[in-house]
């Protein structure tokens, strides 16, 4: 039986493969989804189903937990936003009258982001 359709699902949304008779694959470009996959699932990725339906009718179906071919059915997405810091005190030019003066400062990750390592933070 030949093939009929490819699909894959991606974030909740299917996309119909074309066959490129030049290089014998199924093909889309699709677009990654604009939120990192950080927080997704314990693995931090997208998972990828793809389904397969031949001419009789028979549909396959593989996704990230397949045995075989599972590994590589996890998208990826990182983070392109990198995390702010705004000081609010002291302020700028002030000066330090004792040893325990307090800085206040806030930090601040894009929305859905994979959040600050507040362990990573140095003064």
């Amino acid at each position: 039986m030949a093939i009929s359709t490819v699909r894959v699902l991606i974030d909740g949304a299917w996309h119909t493969l074309t066959y490129n008779g030049s290089t014998g694959k199924y093909e889309k470009t699709i677009t990654a989804p604009n939120i990192t996959s950080y927080n997704v699932n314990a693995g931090h990725y997208y998972p990828v189903t793809v389904e397969v339906t031949n001419t009789a009718g028979t549909v396959t179906t593989v996704n990230d937990n397949d045995p075989v071919v599972g590994n590589s059915l996890k998208l990826f997405v990182k983070e392109n936003v990198k995390p702010t810091i705004t000081i609010s005190s002291p302020g700028a030019g002030a000066y330090v009258t004792n040893n325990k003066q307090p800085i206040v400062f806030q930090l601040r990750d894009e929305a859905n982001g994979s959040g600050v390592n507040i362990n990573s933070l140095q003064l």
